[in-house]
């Protein structure tokens, strides 16, 4: 099966642990050249890269 897109839902009240497996496959998706999109509350944080 071949995957082109990759989608996330992330919310404020998802434990850390879960958020982390998230970010962790969405940058997996990215490394293989998948687009990728990530919904989140206006509360969720999104972790940024320096």
């Amino acid at each position: 099966m071949l995957f082109l897109l990759a989608i996330a839902i992330v919310h404020k009240d998802m434990p850390t642990t879960t958020q982390c497996n998230v970010f962790y496959e969405v940058g997996i998706a990215q490394s293989l050249g998948k687009e990728t999109l990530v919904i989140k509350t206006k509360e969720a944080k999104v972790p940024l890269t320096s």
